[in-house]
């Protein structure tokens, strides 16, 4: 029976298809991975030149069939695992925003029975302060607003280095929460603005956005024919409201924060819709803001 050796052909073709899970699989240090990487000379046709890097046991410098399946089925299993350990670092970013269980992988992906979807954004590191400084003895507050445009338009701009602005958290039209900045560090989405006497505001306030309707508001709140917010948007945000734990007397809007009266979002707010969903959850501290043990 004549021996299944391994054709040059197919050595360029798995090199093609393999190389990418294989060397990706070795950063984990797996002997076997490592012990089986190849290099060919693609100007050669002598099948001599398939190698292996690294020091090798003999019985592998002949690679078989067998051989190769065994060690991608390894180098699958080292991948996944790799890539468990990035999702793991994502997720205890999600749980700073009081996400105690898996976190979703995409937009839309529901992540326990009654909650919104849920995910997470990058942003520019200008546009938001690593930590809190807030006065002492003050406790925080949530600011409302609106996007004032899409949230593809959202995601541009907090990764403008130069625009200097963000929300803590966007409740797209479909109830997707999306997460920008950690609730301990600080958002600016308020400025100039004072609540209660004080004027630092951003270093206390937990900014969340409604994403504005299709039909958005370019009049600054005079529009008759904004159509407000979706029953999605009203329930997710209502769900993130409680979670924070914060009471109802420190929940305000960017238009009452506001000093220089150009803010009056967010626009067509319906507090007595909110406040119906919001008495439908438990009113639980899930997440830390950094500000004064709160």
């Amino acid at each position: 029976m004549p021996e299944n050796k391994t054709t040059n052909e197919e050595v360029l073709k798995r090199q093609k298809d393999d190389s990418v899970i294989l060397k990706e699989a070795s950063r984990i240090n797996s002997p076997l991975i490592t012990d089986t990487l190849f290099s060919l000379d693609n100007k050669s046709n002598n099948t001599n030149d398939y190698k292996f890097k690294g020091a090798i046991p003999l019985e592998y410098q002949v690679l078989e069939e067998k051989k190769l399946a065994n060690a991608l089925v390894e180098a699958a299993k080292i991948y996944n695992q790799l890539i468990a350990s990035r999702m793991s670092q994502v997720e205890t970013m999600n749980q700073q925003h009081g996400n105690e269980l898996n976190l979703p992988t995409t937009a839309g992906t529901v992540v326990e029975p009654g909650a919104p979807a849920q995910d997470n954004q990058k942003l520019a590191d200008n546009n938001y302060k690593k930590g809190r400084t807030p006065p002492a003895g003050v406790k925080p507050i949530i600011v409302l607003h609106e996007t004032v445009g899409g949230f593809s338009s959202v995601v541009s701009i907090f990764n403008n280095p130069s625009a200097e602005v963000s929300y803590h958290t966007v409740v797209q039209r479909n109830g997707t929460i999306s997460y920008f900045v950690p609730p301990t560090d600080t958002a600016y989405g308020s400025a100039p603005a004072k609540f209660e006497g004080q004027t630092k505001v951003n270093s206390f306030a937990y900014h969340i956005s409604l994403e504005s309707p299709p039909d958005r508001d370019t009049k600054r709140g005079q529009d008759p024919n904004h159509k407000g917010y979706t029953e999605e948007q009203y329930k997710s945000l209502a769900w993130l409201v409680a979670r924070t734990g914060i009471p109802n007397e420190r929940i305000t809007t960017h238009e009452k924060v506001n000093t220089d009266g150009t803010r009056f979002d967010p626009y067509k707010f319906d507090f007595t819709k909110f406040n119906t969903y919001l008495a439908k959850y438990p009113r639980e501290k899930k997440i830390s803001f950094g500000v004064n043990g709160e």
